[in-house]
């Protein structure tokens, strides 16, 4: 508005010069005052400090994923095949003809999905590759989304298997 507001003591030590011609010295706020009144604006919020915790916990929690990625297929590849791919290896041929076997003796239930006469479900999964099942709904579920839920292991499917026969005698 263009208007020059009067002497404010607030503002610091000003000087003024009297009709007379002399100086005199106003004194403003003190040190107390004045840091008093402008530190909580200096701190800040403490919004901003939970903002910067938050992203540093986010940075140190993908640090320690990536880097324990890093570590196990950099254990992977230093190791070579484990024990238990090269057994895989050796009884897949064997595990298939079971398989196959099994799904004859057993009867259709729906599309891809057989129950044997001992209880077990057996799903072939959208690659063509048959697991067991101890339900209808699990193996429903790996037919059509692969899931694998409550999926039983071959031992435990041949002990199954060798007991029925002797159930149903």
């Amino acid at each position: 508005n263009g208007l020059i507001e009067g002497i404010n003591p607030r503002d610091g030590q000003v000087y003024t010069i009297s009709a007379q011609g002399e100086a005199a010295l106003l004194a403003g706020p003190t040190l107390a005052e004045s840091v008093a009144e402008s530190a909580p604006r200096i701190a800040g919020s403490t919004d901003e400090l939970i903002y910067f915790l938050l992203a540093l916990v986010f940075v140190l929690l993908s640090g320690i994923v990536g880097l324990r990625a890093w570590y196990k297929v950099w254990k992977r590849g230093t190791r070579g095949p484990t024990m238990k791919q090269h057994e895989a290896k050796a009884t897949t041929a064997a595990a298939r003809n079971y398989k196959d076997d099994m799904i004859a003796s057993s009867t259709k239930v729906g599309r891809d999905i057989f129950r044997h006469p001992s209880g077990v479900f057996i799903a072939r999964g959208s690659k063509g590759k048959r697991r067991f099942f101890s339900n209808l709904m699990a193996a429903r579920l790996y037919r059509s989304l692969n899931w694998k839920f409550y999926e039983i292991d071959g031992a435990t499917v041949v002990d199954k298997a060798k007991a029925a026969p002797e159930a149903q005698a």
